[in-house]
């Protein structure tokens, strides 16, 4: 070190550069959620100075601007905080963390990127309006839902039991069918509910 008055210095204390580690964070990046859901975000911050605070930014990602949410402090270095549902769409949702020490030392995680949560988007379920059919005369009804996401949706009819057996097929990537011969005995009103599931969301409609 050396003293701020070179010319005095028996009058100057010293100053010795100390380094000063920036704090470390750990966390497990969040992959996907549902739409209109609570995300969760937890992380592991340390510093040996001492973490002076943390702060979770997020935001949908076709916004250009972060919102800033405090993280709180748990025991074992843990700290919270939360996505609310309104910021979890289906246009995904951008975040990352930043903590600074008692010093002013600051880290982001991740450094120079953003985490992406890519959030479900549901399946589109395609009912045909309402069809009428004289007795005796065969019902041909075609179903099929699509996934934005690419996966296939499964086609339920879930009122299947007022139907015959076998008049109901589905047939797989995302088709179903309604195949029913009708009788005298037929006549009458009937409300066919379907269901679409991609696993993790359904959609239902009539």
């Amino acid at each position: 070190g050396k003293a701020r008055d070179v010319l005095h210095p028996e009058f100057q204390p010293y100053y010795i550069p100390v380094s000063n580690s920036a704090p470390v964070i750990v966390h497990t990046p969040v992959a996907g959620s549902r739409a209109a859901t609570a995300i969760p975000i937890n992380a592991k911050i340390t510093d040996e100075d001492g973490v002076l605070g943390a702060i979770l930014y997020y935001r949908k990602s076709t916004e250009a601007v972060f919102t800033a949410e405090t993280m709180k402090a748990d025991t074992g270095n843990i700290y919270r905080a939360t996505i609310p549902a309104s910021a979890v769409t289906e246009n995904n949702v951008d975040y990352y963390l930043w903590a600074t020490d008692a010093f002013g030392a600051s880290a982001r995680n991740p450094s120079s990127w953003n985490y992406v949560i890519v959030v479900n988007k549901k399946p589109i379920l395609h009912v045909p309006p309402d069809t009428v059919v004289k007795e005796g005369d065969t019902l041909n009804m075609r179903v099929w839902a699509i996934d934005p996401d690419n996966t296939v949706p499964v086609v339920t009819l879930i009122n299947a039991a007022s139907l015959p057996i076998g008049a109901y097929i589905d047939s797989g990537n995302g088709v179903g069918r309604i195949a029913w011969r009708t009788t005298a005995t037929s006549q009458g009103n009937y409300a066919f509910i379907f269901r679409a599931s991609d696993g993790i969301d359904t959609v239902f409609d009539t």
